[in-house]
């Protein structure tokens, strides 16, 4: 509930300047990394929960994306889920993250876990522990060879030859 604080961002934490401030001041203290935590849903499983806290966030890689412009050095790692998601866009959006952050994000790998991540999806129930493991090795394994499928040395982009890629 620290939301309430009288120090704590009101509808600060919907914008990037709040998240450029706090990544300015994590970098300048020698902060090697900023993890940001997501989930699916928004927390409904008890009855206040909408009403007192449904900790609503940011889809983390946008502002992700964003910050690593503005910050040198410091790292980020970034929750994503590989029940609800696929593969290949999930290796699509980390590359593209990491070819602009220029290698500074990781992935918190996660199997979604909470009811109201299945209900956003249309489920009735939350996909079983042992599934939702073997899903997510899988989807792991998918996603580091379309993250390998390339050469580091495959595009050539030589405009006098016409090649772009080997």
């Amino acid at each position: 509930m620290s939301w309430r604080h009288p120090r704590a961002p009101r509808h600060e934490f919907l914008n990037l300047d709040y998240y450029r401030r706090l990544a300015n001041i994590a970098e300048q203290a020698k902060l090697d990394a900023i993890f940001i935590a997501d989930h699916l849903g928004i927390w409904d499983t008890y009855g206040s929960g909408l009403t007192h806290y449904a900790n609503p966030r940011l889809e983390p890689l946008s502002p992700v994306s964003a910050l690593s412009a503005v910050t040198k050095d410091i790292a980020f790692m970034v929750t994503a889920s590989t029940s609800y998601t696929e593969p290949f866009n999930t290796a699509r959006m980390f590359a593209s993250i990491d070819h602009i952050s220029r290698g500074r994000v990781s992935w918190n790998v996660v199997t979604s876990a909470l009811e109201e991540e299945a209900v956003n999806f249309g489920r009735d129930a939350n996909i079983d522990h042992a599934t939702r493991y073997e899903r997510a090795g899988e989807f792991l394994d998918v996603a580091k060879a379309l993250w390998d499928s390339w050469e580091d040395d495959a595009l050539v982009i030589d405009k006098d030859s016409g090649v772009f890629a080997d």
